[in-house]
């Protein structure tokens, strides 16, 4: 898959209301010149789910506007919908002319959505495809003794499995608990999209196809293996530790 050579592309932003890897994310890409033609937030007890899982592992100081902020700073249309999958989101890229679709943190992207956008979706994974898929990657990783990292990369029909566009790794300390690091990975994952924009076309046009057997796909880990990866890094057993902070 690659971008329409030449071609000026109208994109979209979606996201979970309120979850603060999107909000990071359309924060940087605004500053950095790359506003959106719309925002689309869900809200429902699913998106309020998963970002009540983040929100706890960014500090006062570390947490970004709100989309609705961002929106109102860069007069930027806003929509909330019951489902980023759902007729309203649908008829608002239709109607917006949206070739693309940069996904902030949403639910699963359905075939019929991806089939109205011309030059595809793009998402931010928190882990290195293709070994980590799934859910809580860092968490996965960390069980797998794998680098940490996130990984852009074009959405399919798949779950993690479009082709690879560009990673960024994302280092380990010894002093780090869960939190630090998924807070990392969310701050990495928004200076990865912006430096994607920033060369899409070449980027996209050297895609790279995974292969489904050079991965697994994780589910949503249980609390004991939450804790067992906590456990982990405090004992300092997680394999890839990048030299400390102090040294």
């Amino acid at each position: 898959m690659q971008l329409s050579k030449d071609k000026s592309f109208r994109f979209a932003f979606l996201n979970n209301e309120a979850h603060p890897v999107g909000r990071l994310m359309l924060q940087r890409l605004c500053s950095g010149g790359y506003r959106p033609q719309m925002i689309v937030e869900e809200r429902s007890s699913f998106a309020a789910r998963k970002t009540a899982a983040y929100v706890k592992c960014l500090t006062n100081e570390e947490m970004p506007l709100s989309c609705r902020a961002i929106a109102d700073r860069f007069a930027i249309p806003l929509y909330v919908v019951e489902n980023v999958n759902g007729p309203d989101c649908q008829d608002a890229l239709r109607r917006g002319e949206i070739t693309i679709v940069i996904l902030g943190n949403t639910r699963i992207i359905k075939p019929e959505m991806l089939a109205l956008l011309g030059d595809g979706c793009f998402n931010v994974h928190p882990g290195l495809l293709p070994r980590v898929r799934g859910a809580f990657p860092q968490c996965w990783s960390i069980l797998q003794d794998e680098p940490i990292g996130c990984t852009c990369h074009f959405v399919d029909v798949g779950v993690d499995t479009g082709p690879i566009i560009n990673r960024k790794t994302v280092p380990v300390f010894r002093e780090d608990n869960l939190e630090r690091i998924v807070a990392r990975t969310m701050f990495a994952s928004a200076d990865l999209m912006l430096a994607t924009l920033q060369n899409l076309q070449q980027l996209t046009a050297n895609a790279e196809p995974q292969i489904g057997s050079e991965g697994t796909t994780f589910p949503w880990p249980s609390h004991d293996k939450i804790e067992a990866a906590r456990i982990k890094l405090a004992l300092g057993e997680y394999c890839h530790f990048a030299p400390s902070l102090d040294a």
